[in-house]
């Protein structure tokens, strides 16, 4: 994993590439590409626990579920207008 890519983003960058419609386990592994296979499991594991991911039938593809997709879409705006603003110092609007 590159140094300026902090731990988090790749799991959050893969959520968001399986935000874009189905996708296989082989290209999640390129874009977790610091992650053992093992940790890929467990995220894959947890994601499709809480709800989040679904597996297309007996294949390796992933897609986000509508839960899925409301909680990016949860995530992403506070971010934004949270945790951004309060990091550079700025008052939430």
């Amino acid at each position: 994993m590159p140094a300026s890519r902090p731990p988090r983003q790749g799991k959050r960058l893969a959520l968001c590439l399986l935000r874009t419609g189905v996708v296989r386990l082989r290209r999640l592994r390129q874009v977790l590409s610091g992650k053992t296979s093992a940790q890929i499991s467990y995220f894959l594991k947890r994601c499709r626990v809480f709800g989040l991911l679904r597996k297309c039938g007996h294949s390796y593809k992933y897609y986000l579920t509508q839960l899925g997709r409301r909680v990016l879409l949860v995530a992403r705006r506070l971010q934004e207008f949270l945790i951004v603003p309060a990091l550079a110092g700025q008052p939430s609007a």
